[in-house]
C-alpha cells in the first residue's frame, strides 16, 4: 500500500505542476496495483473486502477526475 499511495501522491504533485499526463498514468499504476489486491482478496470474508473497498475508494475517484480533466470521460 505504501507505493500505491506514493504514486498518488505523485499523481497529484504532477497535476499542480500542471503535467496531467503524467499524474494520469502515475494514477492508473496505482489503481492497476489496487485492482491486483482486491482480487487477492476473494478468498476473505466479505465485511475485509468491503473495509479494503472503503480505504481505497479515493484512489479510484481521483483517477475519474483525472481523466474527466484530460477530455478522457471514456477510460
Amino acid at each position: 500500500m505504501t507505493r500505491i499511495c506514493g504514486w498518488s501522491h505523485a499523481s497529484e504533485r504532477f497535476l499542480a505542476l500542471g503535467e496531467t499526463g503524467l499524474a494520469v498514468v502515475l494514477a492508473e499504476m496505482a489503481v492497476n496495483r489496487l485492482q491486483a489486491l482486491r482480487g487477492a482478496l476473494t478468498s476473505v470474508p466479505e465485511n475485509l473486502q468491503l473495509c479494503f473497498r472503503d480505504q481505497v475508494t479515493d484512489h479510484y475517484r481521483w483517477l475519474a477526475g483525472l481523466y474527466l480533466e484530460a477530455g478522457r470521460p471514456a477510460d
